[in-house]
């Protein structure tokens, strides 16, 4: 079941670390830093079926944001984030399908991601 989520680099790179030496924990996974939101990257995580236990502690940890379901209300926290990524899009056109209208906290995560990260719905 694969889930996004928004953290800090260095929690990234110790959770990642950790989890990919876990048997039966994760599968294909991987993180993409996030311009102009202070260190801030984002996770997707293809958790496997037994890994209820582990994505429970990932999940509660306080800097670890859960992005939820796509048809979900975005996390106020995500808000800001996704908005910064959206932004820096536009601004550098290095996202050539770089959407124009901004993240609300109105979107769905769905439509939030879609507007801040066009190619990652692409890929999923």
């Amino acid at each position: 079941m694969k889930a996004i989520y928004i953290l800090p680099r260095p929690l990234a790179e110790i959770t990642f670390a950790e989890l990919t030496a876990r048997e039966h924990t994760i599968g294909a996974s991987g993180f993409s830093d996030m311009p102009n939101t202070n260190g801030l990257v984002i996770m997707d995580l293809a958790w496997l079926a037994d890994s209820w236990a582990v994505r429970d502690a990932f999940e509660g940890n306080p800097d670890v944001i859960v992005l939820g379901e796509p048809w979900e209300p975005l996390p106020p926290a995500a808000l800001a984030p996704l908005e910064a990524l959206r932004a820096f899009s536009v601004a550098s056109r290095a996202e050539e399908r770089a959407v124009k209208v901004p993240v609300r906290d109105s979107d769905t995560v769905g439509k939030a991601l879609r507007k801040a990260l066009p190619r990652l719905l692409d890929a999923a």
